[in-house]
């Protein structure tokens, strides 16, 4: 078992009977508002100043967190993969359901072994529950909604579907423009962030634009990381950060779920890595509709971001 299953196991459990029991919405609910209540946020990064070696990787949910974890840690090793169980062995993940990863925020072995002395701390949270410190740095990651979506469908419902609960396309889109959504507001996350653009330390990356030409946006990155990469390494880190070589070694990356027989059964982390896709699952409509939502959640907010700049805008027919 890997580390931070057992503890796991009783919460798991009593999910599993609520799931038996049909009560779908309320195991929803629980998983929905539990990790993104106030307090729980408040207590990921407490008393922990970020220092020199600290690069956050700043995501919401299915937006290339795992993808741009490989590239910060490759980069931070020089182009060379560290030997590893698991991610999170190695970048600190301090607002995750496990308490064992979320001690690695403390420990100096995942910097130290390093040859550039830093190190990739993963978050999900808004930027308002993360320390901002001028001796950090903070990669910001955005991604179409609409394929956030999609990919969170999957692996959001295979997370739901290890309690026995089952939602289909409709039902995952109900609770999305209800905010009540699995992985809390895409629009409150994003906002929170764009007011941060122009700080040096705070850099945004568009998943879009890592799909279209990967080796430019590495080499973006390492700049920003102030690493200089020969062209070898730079090579190297290309090759080792495309989604078939991620893949190989899937292991690496999967949820921090136990599969216990046919009891639990985790959803794969690494799906189809692929931008654009929406419509997959989605009809053009639900398409317009997302765009439609969280462009008026942006406004609700307040917020300036160039929505329609970023990505591509349906239109909604008749609703």
């Amino acid at each position: 078992m890997k580390k931070g299953y057992l503890q796991m196991l009783p919460s798991l459990l009593l999910l599993n009977i609520l799931g038996r029991m049909g009560l779908r919405n309320v195991l929803a609910n629980i998983l929905q508002n539990v990790p993104n209540a106030t307090f729980v946020k408040r207590q990921a990064f407490a008393g922990y100043t970020p220092t020199v070696h600290d690069i956050f990787i700043c995501t919401y949910a299915k937006s290339g967190t795992n993808w741009t974890m490989q590239i910060v840690n490759l980069i931070a090793n020089l182009g060379d993969q560290p030997a590893f169980e698991h991610i999170h062995d190695v970048i600190p993940w301090p607002d995750a359901p496990m308490p064992s990863i979320q001690a690695k925020l403390k420990d100096k072995a995942t910097y130290e072994n390093t040859p550039t002395q830093l190190r990739g701390v993963k978050t999900h949270l808004e930027a308002d529950y993360v320390p901002l410190n001028a001796a950090a740095k903070y990669i910001v990651v955005m991604r179409d909604p609409k394929d956030v979506f999609v990919s969170s469908y999957f692996f959001g419902t295979g997370i739901l579907a290890v309690t026995n609960a089952k939602f289909t396309v409709e039902q995952w889109l109900t609770r999305f423009f209800e905010n009540r959504f699995l992985f809390g507001s895409w629009a409150a996350h994003m906002n929170s962030y764009w007011q941060l653009r122009d700080e040096p330390n705070v850099m945004l990356v568009q998943f879009e634009e890592m799909k279209r030409d990967l080796g430019s946006v590495i080499s973006q990155i390492a700049a920003f990381m102030q690493v200089t990469l020969t062209s070898e390494q730079h090579a190297n880190i290309v090759r080792q950060s495309q989604f078939d070589h991620m893949k190989a070694m899937h292991d690496k990356f999967e949820p921090n779920f136990p599969k216990i027989g046919k009891l639990f059964e985790p959803p794969p982390m690494l799906r189809e890595g692929k931008s654009g896709n929406s419509g997959s699952i989605l009809t053009h409509e639900q398409q317009a509709q997302i765009d439609a939502f969280c462009q008026s959640e942006l406004k609700r907010l307040g917020s300036d971001f160039p929505y329609s700049d970023y990505f591509d805008v349906g239109t909604i027919d008749a609703l």
